[in-house]
Order: C-alpha cells, then sequence, then structure tokens
C-alpha cells in the first residue's frame, strides 16, 4: 500500500509526492471550480434550496474561509509546517511553489465539512462549503498575482499588504509611492530580509482577522497615511482592499497627463528597429510570465486534482 524507498514516497504502486506538490495554476481553478459546481448542483437540485438562501450561504461561506485562511497561514504554515513554508520565504518571487497542494486542502475540507455537518446541518453545509472553495481559488490565484510581475489595480493594496509580510524594512520609509501601495520594494530576487514582519499579516485576501486578532501592520504606510482605514474591515475575500483603492484613487485621483514637448532629435532607423524589438519581446514575455512560471500542466495531475475535488462529496449529498 505505502512505502518510502529512495527518497520517494509511493502510494498503492504510484509516486504519490505529487499530492503534496505545489500545483499548477490549472489544476487550481480545475479543482476547486469543479468543486463549487458539484456542490452547488447538490444544493440546488439535491437539497432543492431557494436560489436566494443559496447565494446567502455561498456568501457566510466566503467570509468563513477568511477565517480559515488567516488560522491556517498564522497557525500551521508558520507553526507546525514552517520549515516547509520557509521555502516561499527564500524565494518568495518563485512562482512555482507559491500555490498550496490540492490534496491537502480538500482533506482539510472534509474535516471542515463534517463538522458542520453535525453543528449546522446537511444543507447548510453544503452550502458553506461552496463559498470555502470559491474562497480557496480566489487565494490561490490572488497570491500568485501578489508575487507576479504583474498585478491589476485594484489589488495593489492587497499586494503591498501581503509583501509587507514578506519584506517589512523595504516598507520602513513609508513613502508615498508606499502609501499608493506601489511595488517600490524591488520584489524581484530572494528575501534575505531577517527582520521581516511575519508575526504580522497573517491574513492573504483580508485584513479583517488581523485586526481582531492583533496582527495588523499599524505601520504598513497606507494605516500609517492614513489611520482611520484600519477601520475600514470587512471578511469577505479582498473587499476590504479594493475598498480602499477605490477611496484614495477618489480622493486623490491621478495627475492628468501632460502633452510631451516635441524635440528636433529623431532617433536613428536602427535604434528604433531596437526599441521596437525591445518593446516587443518585454510585452511578449510579460503577457505570459504565467507560462514561463508554471511550464505545462499534465493530465494525470488534472486527473487527481478533480478526484480530490469529490473527497468531500460523500458528506453533503
Amino acid at each position: 500500500m505505502i512505502s518510502i524507498s529512495k527518497n520517494r514516497m509511493w502510494f498503492c504502486g504510484t509516486d504519490a509526492r505529487h499530492l503534496v506538490r505545489s500545483p499548477h495554476y490549472v489544476e487550481v481553478l480545475l479543482s476547486y471550480g469543479l468543486g463549487f459546481v458539484l456542490y452547488s448542483a447538490v444544493c440546488l437540485f439535491v437539497h432543492q434550496i431557494p436560489l436566494a438562501q443559496f447565494f446567502t450561504l455561498v456568501g457566510f461561506g466566503l467570509c468563513l474561509y477568511t477565517f480559515l485562511e488567516y488560522w491556517f497561514h498564522r497557525q500551521l504554515l508558520h507553526s507546525l509546517l514552517q520549515s516547509i513554508h520557509a521555502n516561499h520565504h527564500r524565494e518568495p518571487s518563485k512562482l512555482r511553489i507559491i500555490m498550496t497542494p490540492i490534496f491537502p486542502v480538500h482533506l482539510t475540507d472534509v474535516v471542515v465539512v463534517g463538522a458542520l455537518i453535525v453543528l449546522l446541518g446537511r444543507q447548510i453545509a453544503c452550502g458553506l462549503n461552496c463559498g470555502i472553495a470559491l474562497g480557496q481559488m480566489i487565494m490561490d490565484t490572488t497570491h500568485v498575482l501578489f508575487h507576479a510581475p504583474n498585478s491589476p489595480w485594484l489589488l495593489r493594496y492587497a499586494r503591498s499588504y501581503h509583501l509587507w509580510h514578506h519584506y517589512s524594512t523595504a516598507h520602513s520609509t513609508g513613502s508615498d509611492s508606499a502609501s499608493r501601495g506601489d511595488d517600490y520594494f524591488g520584489h524581484t530576487g530572494n528575501n534575505n530580509n531577517n527582520n521581516t514582519q511575519q508575526h504580522h499579516t497573517h491574513g492573504l485576501t483580508t485584513p479583517f482577522w488581523d485586526m481582531i486578532f492583533g496582527t495588523l501592520p499599524n505601520k504598513w504606510p497606507v494605516y500609517a497615511r492614513y489611520p482611520k482605514l484600519r477601520y475600514l474591515q470587512v471578511p469577505f475575500p479582498l473587499l476590504s482592499f479594493v475598498m480602499i483603492a477605490v477611496i484614495l484613487w477618489w480622493s486623490t485621483p491621478p495627475a492628468p497627463m501632460s502633452t510631451p514637448t516635441p524635440t528636433r532629435s529623431t532617433p536613428s532607423a536602427a535604434a528604433s528597429s531596437t526599441s521596437a524589438s525591445t518593446l516587443t519581446s518585454t510585452s511578449t514575455s510579460t503577457s505570459r510570465w504565467w507560462d514561463v512560471a508554471f511550464g505545462p500542466v499534465q493530465v494525470r495531475y488534472l486527473i487527481t486534482s478533480c478526484l480530490g475535488a469529490c473527497l468531500a462529496f460523500p458528506l453533503v449529498y
């Protein structure tokens, strides 16, 4: 059944190390997306939960997930599994090791769903688990974007907040770029900073639970410059950071673009060609950074991810 030989773990004759590996982003989208669809179908067609109640349960499930995310990051990754999680802190820009292993997440989900069934009943547990699956997918995908070369504008403060967890002393200047949430700390290499705020900022998609449990980074430049924003907390994925982005954009909109002054000098044809080719290669590499980081997806891993999504299915059916 289970044996270990030559630094490999075998389960039923196959190498089982891929069950605890950091997955491809396609596996994440497929596994948790499939889980969301399956549990939603059970809620709507088996338990016949009204649509309004279903969306309410999904919303509460997303809120519950933010607590599970905080607790897992603080109590497990920075305590029991600190030696494993240290790899991510040593190489935070290595996207290939960022995603949470899928199979352990689904095993944990079985325990959570079982507890919810005992406490709240099968129907409510099924609806809440839809939100949990959706929250896990949001967290994993946005976590990659926090460490990726490009990140959407609405995630700029969420990215800055999480990277404070990795690069605290680089934030100590409290510069304007810091308060705007810009990636001013040059996160392109390894994290060799020994004075990080790893005991703070454990929430990835919301700072709400950091505020509740006393791990809110009050020196984060946004909170330092706008103290009242630290009370703008919602236990819902990304909503607090989106509200901060909208409020700060509305209060200090970006300056209008100025018309450049024309110059008489014109670049040579060779220089223009070089600049064009450089721009093209840069835009191409920038737009395909995920392919470089993750590489091709393997079908056997996709199958395993889909099977993992079905682990809690017998409990809620």
